[in-house]
Parts: C-alpha cells; structure tokens; sequence
C-alpha cells in the first residue's frame, strides 16, 4: 500500500491548454524524433546538466510521445533511480538502444524521480551509467489523472514499458527480466 502512494504521487496529468494544436504539436515532436534518428540532436545524450535534460512538468505535453504516426519503434519507459527492479532492467534497454540505433527505433526513458533530486541524484545516475537511450522527465504531479491515460489497466507501480509502432501496442506490467524477453515484446509491435 504505501508503495502505491509514493508512486502515485510521481505521476501526473493536466489537460494540454497550451495555444498550439495537438497536431501541430505531434508534426513537431515527429521532426524532432526523425532529427534525432539521424544523429543530428544528440542534446539527451550524456547529459551534463538540468538545463540539458528535457522535464515535462505537465503529462499532456509528453503524451504525444505515447502515441507517434510514423515509422519509428519507440520503447517508452517508466523508470525511477530509487526503483531496484527500474535499475535492474535499464542494462537491457541499453543493449537494445545500441543493436538498434541505424534503425528507425527509440528508447525513451521516462524518469519520475523527484524534480528536487534530478540534479542531486538522476543527473549523477546518467552521467555514472553512461545512459545512451534518451531520458526524459515526468514532473507532473496529477498521476492520478494520467496514469489511465497511459494504459487503463495500470496501477501506477513501476517499472512499466510501453511499446508501440502507430497503432501496435504492447504494455508491458513489472520488471523485463531477461533480453529476450523484451526483444519479443518489440517483435509483437514491428
């Protein structure tokens, strides 16, 4: 029981109010992630500060990350430094960064570790892991309001991993314990 609180008050949701429409703000992000793929914005790469690391402070303004219409296979995490199962599995998504990095694929790690130890405790965790998939924030402290829209069915407990292409979605509930394992779930979705 009180895991589940502790790890709901890491997740959040606000509604997108912002002045730019959602398909304006999808065009966006899908340029950024085909920048990205081919090498030219390295910026989530070996992060050397905060001001570096991207932080979503509210969960609409990363949705659109959960759900991209294009050819891309994105494996999206939901980790925390202070998590022993998150920790345990990141070496394998590290390994799948790197056996897929020519190919239309991203890992994004969704940290939800306290904004007031990102600098303390994440951004030391990064630079001493070497973390080559891309790391993220999730700032947002309505998680009780966007973790359904993440996947109806969880519970707010991590690590959890979604993986998807366009429409193919795999969510994933606990702890991937072996490679194998979570090269088949990426299978389920190409």
């Amino acid at each position: 029981m009180p895991f589940k609180i502790i790890t709901a008050l890491f997740f959040i949701l606000f509604y997108l109010t912002g002045c730019e429409s959602k398909q304006n703000i999808n065009e966006k992000l899908e340029k950024q992630e085909v920048l990205e793929l081919k090498g030219k914005n390295k910026s989530n790469v070996g992060h050397a500060s905060k001001s570096e690391l991207k932080i979503y402070e509210k969960f609409d303004d990363l949705a659109p990350l959960l759900s991209l219409q294009n050819d891309t296979t994105y494996v999206i995490n939901f980790w925390a430094t202070w998590c022993k199962p998150c920790v345990a599995e990141l070496p394998l998504f590290e390994k799948l960064t790197e056996e897929n990095k020519n190919k239309k694929f991203k890992t994004i790690l969704v940290s939800l570790d306290f904004p007031k130890q990102i600098e303390t405790r994440l951004l030391p965790f990064i630079e001493k892991n070497k973390l080559q998939s891309q790391v993220v924030v999730l700032a947002d402290k309505k998680e009780q309001i966007w973790i359904d829209k993440v996947d109806k069915n969880w519970d707010g407990a991590i690590p959890v991993t979604l993986v998807y292409k366009k429409n193919k979605r795999k969510f994933v509930y606990g702890e991937v314990h072996d490679y194998e394992e979570l090269k088949a779930y990426v299978d389920q979705v190409q």
